[in-house]
């Protein structure tokens, strides 16, 4: 097994090398979500909602 084909380690997480035939439109709705989750909850705070209070219980 290649170098290059084994996980690397750094603290407690684990990069995967990337595959070169991994589809970028998967890449590209991974990040535009989180950058939607990101100006929601941006939004939500500007507004006065806490996302705390959310919360069922």
């Amino acid at each position: 097994m290649d170098q290059l084909d084994q996980p690397y380690c750094y603290h407690r997480f684990v990069v995967m090398p990337l595959d070169k035939n991994q589809p970028w439109r998967v890449w590209a709705f991974v990040i535009g979500l989180n950058v939607a989750g990101l100006i929601g909850a941006a939004v939500l705070k500007a507004n006065g909602i806490s996302l705390f209070s959310l919360r069922g219980g």
